[in-house]
């Protein structure tokens, strides 16, 4: 769940792109991204949740077999109008995840392990198991 701040930190992220990809050159610094993340999750008003993911459409371009990314939308719609059906460009669905800590860190990566193990059971295992 995206909390008001991070929504912000996202808007504010495209905006400043928009106003570049004019040239359709630009390629988006994940590290630039990091920190003006960063800096909304520091924000006072954040409210800590152990994780926050910020889920976005990135616009791709190849060109003899090399991809740039061109742009990012908070928008699916627009990620598309953008690439126009080209061949020569790809809307891809990303996301960045935000953990307040290492333990809230190692929690998700536990239960994600849970979840893909406990998905390779049938019926009769889990209720072997006494999981249902």
């Amino acid at each position: 769940m995206m909390t008001d701040i991070a929504r912000q930190a996202l808007a504010d992220i495209l905006d400043e792109i928009k106003d570049k990809t004019v040239n359709h050159n630009l390629i988006m610094s994940i590290s630039k991204v990091r920190r003006i993340a960063h800096d909304a999750l520091e924000h006072p008003a954040y409210k800590s949740t152990g994780m926050n993911t910020i889920e976005y459409w990135e616009v791709n371009e190849s060109y003899d077999r090399d991809m740039t990314a061109i742009a990012n939308f908070t928008n699916e719609e627009e990620a598309k109008k953008l690439a126009g059906g080209s061949m020569y460009r790809g809307v891809w669905k990303k996301s960045f995840t935000f953990f307040d800590t290492v333990e809230d860190y190692e929690n998700n990566t536990r239960e994600k392990l849970r979840e893909r193990a406990l998905a390779k059971l049938t019926i009769e295992e889990r209720q072997a198991l006494g999981l249902i």
